[in-house]
């Protein structure tokens, strides 16, 4: 799956590069922005995260990491919404996909110390220039959100099973 993404946005970048529609503020910059990106390091560090974030262990197979790509272009898509300056690239979409896979806000994993860096880190990005951290961070949350949304309606959903003996 992951040679495949890199692949695919490779091909887009060396065939189009970044397009200057990318610079307006209109419905078809938000459905297409993830895919394009302003140079070869922005793609390469990109591709490199989802290099990382699309690894195949027992519990991702690939119908699960078909469903958080969809969920987590839409979630990109819906963060356009906040941007301040134009947005380029999928790094949005890794956002979105990184807050699908958080854990309950019980688990030890919010108080960890990587956990924490990654915010310090993530918050830090509002002080660089040209990169959109209020996308980032909020195609994060909304991700988080979901995350959590799915998790309660599979707890209601197993008690009413087991409430009804179905």
């Amino acid at each position: 799956m992951r040679y495949l993404l890199i692949f695919i946005l490779a091909s887009i970048f060396l065939l189009f590069g970044c397009p200057n529609y990318l610079f307006e503020h209109n419905l078809l910059v938000a459905l297409t922005y993830q895919f394009f990106h302003v140079n070869i390091f922005h793609l390469i560090g990109n591709c490199l995260s989802l290099w990382y974030l699309f690894r195949r262990t027992p519990s991702r197979t690939t119908s699960r990491l078909l469903r958080e790509l969809c969920i987590g272009l839409i979630i990109a898509t819906i963060s356009y919404g906040v941007a301040t300056m134009p947005v380029v690239g999928i790094s949005n979409m890794l956002f979105a996909i990184m807050g699908l896979r958080t854990p309950p806000f019980s688990s030890p994993w919010w108080k960890a110390s990587s956990t924490k860096t990654f915010f310090i880190i993530t918050l830090l990005m509002i002080l660089v220039p040209k990169i959109s951290a209020i996308t980032h961070i909020a195609a994060f949350v909304i991700g988080v959100l979901v995350s959590a949304a799915c998790r309660t309606f599979r707890n209601l959903s197993d008690d009413y099973k087991h409430a009804t003996y179905k």
